[in-house]
C-alpha cells in the first residue's frame, strides 16, 4: 500500500432515479474513489458484499498503477445509497440498478467512453458479469475474483443461514454478532482451521481468531 494518504471517498448524485422494482427517489447518491488520477488508462473495481471502498482491494500501487481506478461502491454498502441513509430505499436490489448508475456517472460525470479493465469479487464479479454482458462494447478486459454469473443453491442456502440470524435477534448488536458467527466458518477452508493457519495471521488460539472475524473483522 502507498505510504500516502488515501483521497477521499466522493458522491456523485443523481435525481429521479427508478430502480428495476418501480420505485422512483428524487435523489440517490454513488459512493467512489478515485486513485492514480492523472493515468490515461481506466480500471473500474466493485465493492464486494459488505465491502467499503476503504477496505478494497484496489491494486492501484501494484497491477494497476498504470489505470486511473475508479472505486465504485454498490448500492446498499452504506457509503452509496442504502436503507441506513436514504428514505423510502427499495426492499429489493438488483445489480442493474447499481449498472444503470455506474454508467450515467462514468459516461456523463467522467466523460470515459470505454473502461480497460473491470475488476470485482464476490458481488463485485457478479457486477462485472452483469457489466459485461449488458455493455459488451464499454468494457474491454474484466478479472472476476471468487465470484459467478449467478448465485449458486447451495450459496444461496448457506446466506439463508446469517440473513435469518439477523432477522430473529432480539437487537441489532446481537443480530450483527450472530451474522458473523453464522458466516465465519465459511471464510476459510476445513483444512484451514486443521492445520491452524489462523496462527500465520497472528492469532494464538481459534478464539483469538473468531473474536477478529465475527466481530471486529467483518467491519460493523
Amino acid at each position: 500500500m502507498s505510504s500516502q494518504s488515501p483521497p477521499p471517498v466522493q458522491y456523485y448524485e443523481l435525481t429521479d432515479f427508478t430502480f428495476h422494482n418501480g420505485t422512483t427517489l428524487p435523489k440517490v447518491r454513488l459512493a467512489y474513489q478515485i486513485l492514480n488520477p492523472r493515468q490515461e488508462k481506466v480500471a473500474v473495481v466493485h465493492t464486494c458484499f459488505r465491502g467499503r471502498i476503504s477496505n478494497t482491494l484496489t491494486h492501484a500501487d501494484y497491477a494497476l498503477r498504470d489505470y486511473k481506478v475508479i472505486v465504485l461502491a454498490l448500492f446498499g454498502n452504506g457509503e452509496s445509497s442504502s436503507p441506513s441513509n436514504t428514505d423510502n430505499f427499495p426492499d429489493k436490489l438488483d445489480y442493474m440498478d447499481c449498472i444503470k448508475a455506474q454508467h450515467q456517472f462514468l459516461t456523463e460525470e467522467l466523460k470515459i467512453n470505454e473502461v480497460d479493465v473491470m475488476l470485482g469479487f464476490s458481488m463485485g464479479g457478479q457486477i462485472t458479469y452483469h457489466w459485461i454482458t449488458t455493455h459488451r462494447s464499454f468494457v474491454k478486459n474484466v478479472v472476476i475474483v471468487c465470484s459467478s454469473a449467478k448465485t449458486s443453491r447451495h450459496n444461496f442456502q448457506f446466506l439463508e443461514g446469517p440473513k435469518t440470524a439477523l432477522q430473529n435477534a432480539k437487537d441489532p448488536e446481537s443480530g450483527i454478532r450472530a451474522f458473523g458467527k453464522g458466516y465465519s466458518a465459511w471464510l476459510t477452508s476445513a483444512e484451514w482451521f486443521d492445520e491452524e493457519l489462523y496462527k500465520k495471521a497472528g492469532f494464538e488460539t481459534l478464539e483469538a481468531w473468531d473474536e477478529m472475524a465475527t466481530w471486529k473483522g467483518l467491519g460493523f
